[in-house]
Order: C-alpha cells, then structure tokens, then sequence
C-alpha cells in the first residue's frame, strides 16, 4: 500500500494569545485529510494526530523523539507527501516538502479534504501491491541524495527542537 505523509502546520503564525486555539485548529484540519484519505482506502501518515499532546507539555528529550519520528515516517515509509494549507507557514513543514523533493516523492497541494483528486489518480495508479511497491522504492532509492536527506533531517530536528525551547 502506498503512504501519503500529511504535511501542515501545527503552531504556524500563531501569537501567544492564539497559540491554543491555533494548533487545535492545525491539528483538526489535519484530521480531516487523514480521514478523507482513510475513506477512500488510501495510507496515510498524519503527525499532528499522533503527537497531538506534545504540545501541551514542556519540551523534553522523548518529545524531541517523536519529530525524529515522524522525519524517519517521512524518509522510510512515504511514498507521497500532502502539503496542506497553510504549510507556508510553518518551517517544519517546509524542511519536509525538503526531505520529499529529495527523495524524488510526488509532493500535492490540495486545497481542502474535498480537493484530493489528484491524489486519489496518482494513488490508484501506483498503488501496485507490496511486491511492485517495493520495486518502486528500491529504484527510488538508488537514485536518491542521501547525504543530503541526512542533512535536511538535522535540520529539521534542530529546528524543531530550538522552536519548541525558545
């Protein structure tokens, strides 16, 4: 089965006084792509839903974890990344269209859960099975800058690591 890694914002232009309100609007947002992606049968790979709490707690080393997960969701299991609205906003989601055009993965930019055509050709056209997916991602590979990927992953968990401490 293919894998959509759903990339978005979380905090975004959010201000100290909105901060709340604006990561449960990100992350609810988020949701409904997931789910529009889940009833159509398609995989996906959403962080916001399985980091949801970290938000609401003190950065910590096991927090710092799981932006290294969803980076190694992103390198080792995606097969194509969302780029919801909004993404503009949020560095995170920019060092990770990064990580995917590197690794050569079709990157989508739907406009809503409702726009999501594109993808659901693209998924229904490559969706070959395990055996011709494997394939798929053994030819990617060898193709792919993996210094540079390494690199992008740093950063990218530099980045996250700094923002949530500042």
């Amino acid at each position: 089965m293919k894998i959509v890694y759903i990339s978005g914002p979380v905090v975004g232009n959010a201000t100290p006084s909105n901060i709340k309100a604006t990561i449960e609007k990100n992350i609810n947002e988020a949701k409904k792509y997931a789910e529009t992606l889940a009833n159509k049968g398609i995989g996906f790979c959403c962080p916001h839903i399985h980091n949801v709490e970290l938000h609401n707690k003190s950065v910590t080393e096991s927090q710092r974890y799981y932006y290294d997960l969803d980076s190694e969701f992103l390198i080792r299991a995606a097969d194509a990344l969302i780029a919801i609205p909004g993404w503009e906003t949020s560095n995170g989601a920019k060092y990770e269209i990064e990580i995917a055009k590197t690794l050569n993965l079709p990157i989508f930019y739907p406009k809503s859960p409702d726009d999501l055509s594109e993808i659901t050709a693209w998924f229904n056209e490559n969706n070959s099975g395990t055996e011709g997916d494997r394939k798929v991602r053994e030819i990617r590979e060898e193709t792919i800058d993996w210094n540079k990927v390494i690199e992008l992953k740093r950063a990218l968990s530099k980045y996250r690591f700094a923002s949530r401490a500042a």
